[in-house]
Parts: structure tokens; C-alpha cells; sequence
């Protein structure tokens, strides 16, 4: 190779400067100007080459990353809609139940937020995609409720709601504090009776919701459904100390049906009545 002293460069015509403004695109930014360096094409060569200063090679640098932005904005929202679409044809796939706030039933909100969830735990559902798939199933006046208070949401500017906050909206609006003071009551006053321990455990499921706080651990809810079952079997079940619900549940229904009630109507459990010859289990 020949030595780098043997190129004839003072042969060539010398460089001229050019003031180029750079194509913003449609980003409607400020268009800038470069200077390039046009240097002459050698001997026999039909192509100059273009020399650019690490200035102007970095206005180049960011007047392409702003066009990029711009350009990719809308597939961009268009991405997200077709994401959105996709969760709720998730959603619809587990038929899940529309909320009707005709019934009026305090039940029916609980039972309702109750069937929703199970469907977003099984598919791992985030927040945002949460309450837009419960807004969707959402009938009558209640999509007129929801239709005022999301839009004060978005009027006041405020981070999107989560899905604690939507429960907690929804259930202020269908179930009032006295209500849920009533159910809570009920739940503490509730007693086995003459019912069947299945009964009884339905009863006590569906009351506890509006305790949370005295079943938020497998202990309290197993000392509170073995404190309400009738006498003769809640002695027996407490002896064996269960530290789970369901375990406890299954022995109390096989006593209860070891040991059916014969307690004539109206008569108390603790009164003088006829009294229960219980079998002995071994």
C-alpha cells in the first residue's frame, strides 16, 4: 500500500461550505440549518463526499428522533385500543354477570363485585383493565351513575381509578352504611338454630362480608362459625382446636347429621324441653 504522503490532494479544487436547513417533517418544530463541507471528487471519481461537524451531525441525530416520535404516536394508540379490545374479549369469554341496580338488593352488589373478581384473579387482569371490563357489564341506571362520577374523575384531572376505588365507589352507592350496619349486626347475632350446618354455613358466608375485620384470618373465622353452631355439636368441634374453616366445617356437618335436631318449634335451644340423646362418635 502506498504511503498516505504519496495521495495527490493538492490537486483537487478546494472545499466550499454550504448553509442546508434539515426537513422537521410535520412535528412543527423549528427547522434547522448545517453546514456542510462539499469536498471535491478525487481525479476520476464522480461522487464527492460530504464532510459533517459533530455539530451538525447531532442536529441531524435529534431532528430524526423527534420526527420518529411523531410518526409513531398513533400506532402507538392504536396498539393500546386494540389491547383494551383484547381484554374484554377475555372477559366475555367467562360469560360473566351484568350488574342491574333494579333488584335493589344489597346482596346483589356484594355478589356481583364477588363473581367479577373471581374472573380477573383467574386471568390476572390489571387495575385499568379491571374497571373497564366492570364498567362494561355495567345495565340500566347504573352506567348512568357511573357515566357522572367517572367523568368528575376525569374533570378534576385525576389519576385513573383503581380497582379498590371502584369497589369502594360502587358499594357506597348501592349499599348504604346503615345497611351494611344492619347486615353486620345480623352476622354478629347469628346462631345455627334449626338449621343444617350447609344452611348455617351459607348464612355465615354471606353475613361475614360485612365483617371483614372479624374474619381476616382462618382463626377468627373459625372461632366465630364454631361459637354459633348449635350446643351439643359446637363443644365437640371446639375440643379439636381446627385452624382452618373448611376442616372444621366438614366435622361440624358430620355431627349434624349424626345428630339431627329434635328441638320442637319455637322451643329454645337451652330450654326444658325434650332433651337430644347424642351418639357417641367413636
Amino acid at each position: 500500500m502506498a504511503p498516505c504522503t504519496d495521495i495527490p490532494v493538492d490537486r483537487d479544487p478546494p472545499a466550499t461550505v454550504t448553509s442546508l436547513p434539515v426537513n422537521a417533517g410535520a412535528s412543527g418544530l423549528p427547522t434547522p440549518h448545517i453546514l456542510l463541507t462539499t469536498i471535491p471528487a478525487a481525479s476520476g471519481s464522480q461522487i464527492p463526499s460530504v464532510a459533517l461537524s459533530p455539530d451538525a451531525l447531532q442536529q441531524i441525530i435529534d431532528c430524526m428522533v423527534r420526527n420518529s416520535g411523531a410518526r409513531s404516536s398513533a400506532p402507538s394508540s392504536q396498539s393500546s385500543t386494540v389491547g383494551n379490545i383484547n381484554y374484554v374479549r377475555e372477559f366475555i369469554k367467562f360469560d360473566p354477570p351484568a350488574f342491574d341496580p333494579s333488584s335493589g338488593d344489597i346482596d346483589v352488589a356484594y355478589d356481583w363485585i364477588r363473581d367479577l373478581e373471581f374472573v380477573f384473579d383467574l386471568l390476572k387482569f390489571p387495575d385499568e383493565q379491571r374497571v373497564r371490563c366492570a364498567v362494561f357489564k355495567l345495565q340500566g341506571n347504573a352506567r348512568n351513575w357511573w357515566r357522572s362520577v367517572g367523568s368528575a374523575q376525569e374533570d378534576d384531572g385525576e389519576s385513573p381509578i383503581s380497582w379498590e376505588e371502584f369497589k369502594d365507589m360502587f358499594l357506597d352507592w348501592r349499599c348504604p352504611m346503615t345497611l351494611r350496619h344492619e347486615k353486620e349486626m345480623e352476622f354478629l347475632n347469628l346462631k345455627q338454630g334449626n338449621m343444617s350446618v350447609e344452611d348455617y354455613d351459607q348464612q355465615f358466608l354471606r353475613l361475614s362480608r360485612f365483617a371483614p375485620e372479624m374474619v381476616d384470618t382462618q382463626s377468627k373465622m373459625v372461632h366465630r362459625f364454631v361459637m354459633g353452631l348449635r350446643k351439643g355439636i359446637r363443644g365437640l368441634v371446639a375440643i379439636q382446636n381446627h385452624t382452618d374453616y373448611a376442616s372444621a366445617f366438614e366435622v361440624a356437618r358430620t355431627l349434624d347429621e349424626c345428630m339431627p335436631v329434635k328441638t320442637q318449634p319455637g322451643q329454645d335451644e337451652g330450654s326444658s324441653g325434650q332433651k337430644r340423646k347424642h351418639q357417641r362418635i367413636a
